[in-house]
């Protein structure tokens, strides 16, 4: 019973590993990848301290 139970849970952690790298990877309608992580989001945030203020 314990060796099933950690193969089921190995299997569950790959899977979600892969299903992250497969939506991480898709390209978005404007930028791909560097937006995910924050690398375009700099002027929209100054857009947004502007407005808030």
């Amino acid at each position: 019973m314990g060796i099933l139970h950690v193969i089921l849970i190995l299997v569950e952690v790959v899977a979600c590993l892969l299903l992250m790298g497969v939506i991480l990877l898709q390209k978005s309608k404007g930028e791909g990848l560097g937006t995910a992580f924050g690398g375009g989001g700099g002027m929209q945030f100054l857009v947004l301290a502007r407005e808030t203020c």
